[in-house]
């Protein structure tokens, strides 16, 4: 984990009679992140944080009794300087400390507690290490171009350092009209907020499934798979080399898809559900780059369109979309690529199509949407496989469905990004931030 710093924090305005007081120390710790950065000078209390990477300028200190009164603040303190110090908590026990790490424009994007805390008079209390973790979705550079059922894809690179900027993110077609027939061919690329063009799909097309198979010693290739025209849907594959900026054409898909899924596992990308044009589709196919072929993997138990996927510990999961028989779906099934199994796993709470995800830190944040009623969704929900459990997650600031999603890791912070959609009356270029 990589950890901001030690604040000294002695709280405390309403005294007790006796007036005794204390102080707690509290150790910071960003909660997603991938690396530890202990700062040995401060005997292992303090700890360093690259604060443009968790976009933290300030954080700010409460402290509450059991009954939840305000008995102190602290701060606010720089995220550089990473300590601070509030003299007199009264003495007691049972207190729950509050952090806030705010942006340059005073938004918390961040929250931590630690309940339990006991003040000692005269004594400074180590209550150990409060983790912070994304309290909001933040505005980042909007597209060139509003669209929506777009595919939005991250390429990676097992052997790249992606620093300061992270990997970059590019969205790939979609839909540019109210009426869902006008497809469009554009390419934009996201890294360190800015929008770049980049060469257009030979085939314009919404409704498509993209995905990335890992490179090497440089980002690896990128696939857009199927979708619609604007007349037709579509069994074409096209492949985009990052390095070179090009497009190629690759072996077509057995099955034209709209409004599918697509994963990657050990380099070879499946294709998941979707519409035929004519009926909800449960059937698999799975596409070898190396070889540029097909094949026909087992079939989901639930045939259905308008869901999505995302990857963890080298299983599937996919989630939501709609059926022949309803409109908007909670059903998860996992796909195990050794055994070439689906497995039901716990629903999602909340029923949803159009929706997107993306795995960070080994759990699926599934993103926005549409219910039953084509009503947008700002709802987030976190999916733990390991645990086969569901929570609650930060809403994001804008309802949206159609929309795609992108997860990168910047200087050991991961980000999630949500890109585009429909707003329920028109295409969206929003891109927005979150840290979890």
């Amino acid at each position: 984990m990589c950890a901001l710093a030690t604040l000294v924090v002695s709280c405390g305005s309403q005294s007790p009679s006796n007036g005794e007081t204390g102080s707690i120390a509290i150790g910071i710790q960003v909660g997603n992140s991938f690396s530890a950065k202990p700062d040995a000078s401060a005997g292992g209390e303090r700890w360093a944080v690259d604060c443009a990477a968790t976009g933290i300028s300030t954080i700010s200190a409460s402290v509450t009794n059991s009954s939840g009164t305000s008995v102190k603040t602290g701060g606010p303190w720089t995220c550089t300087t990473g300590s601070g110090t509030i003299s007199a908590v009264p003495t007691g026990t049972n207190y729950t400390v509050t952090l806030s790490g705010k942006n340059s424009s005073g938004a918390t994007i961040f929250t931590g507690t630690k309940t339990g805390v006991t003040v000692t008079s005269g004594a400074t209390t180590s209550a150990g290490a409060v983790t912070l973790s994304g309290a909001a979705w933040t505005a980042k550079t909007s597209m060139g171009t509003a669209r929506h059922r777009l595919g939005v894809v991250s390429p990676s690179c097992t052997s790249c350092t992606t620093g300061s900027d992270g990997e970059p993110i590019y969205a790939i077609g979609g839909l540019t009209d109210t009426s869902g027939n006008v497809s469009t061919n554009k390419v934009e690329m996201f890294s360190s907020n800015i929008w770049t063009s980049k060469t257009s799909l030979t085939t314009s097309r919404g409704g498509l499934a993209v995905a990335a198979v890992p490179g090497t010693t440089s980002y690896g290739k990128i696939y857009a798979i199927g979708g619609w025209n604007g007349t037709s849907i579509l069994n074409t594959v096209e492949e985009y080399d990052p390095s070179a900026n090009t497009w190629t054409a690759k072996t077509n898909m057995t099955t034209a898809r709209d409004n599918f899924a697509a994963c990657v596992v050990s380099g070879i990308v499946y294709a998941i559900g979707g519409w035929s044009g004519s009926a909800y589709l449960s059937s698999v196919e799975a596409y070898n780059p190396t070889t540029n072929t097909w094949s026909t993997k087992t079939s989901m138990s639930v045939a259905r369109e308008t869901l999505t996927c995302s990857v963890v510990n080298g299983k599937i999961y996919a989630i939501g979309g709609d059926s022949s028989t309803n409109f908007t779906l909670t059903t998860v099934e996992e796909y195990n690529p050794s055994t070439n199994t689906w497995t039901t796993k716990t629903s999602m709470p909340t029923s949803r199509r159009y929706l997107t995800s993306t795995a960070v830190n080994n759990k699926i944040y599934v993103i926005g949407g549409a219910d039953s009623t084509n009503t947008v969704s700002k709802v987030v929900e976190v999916y733990d496989p390991a645990t086969d459990t569901w929570t609650t997650g930060v809403s994001l600031t804008l309802a949206r469905s159609s929309l795609g999603a992108a997860a990168i890791t910047v200087s050991n912070v991961a980000k999630i990004y949500s890109i585009g959609g429909w707003s329920g009356s028109a295409g969206v270029a929003e891109a927005n931030e979150f840290i979890p």
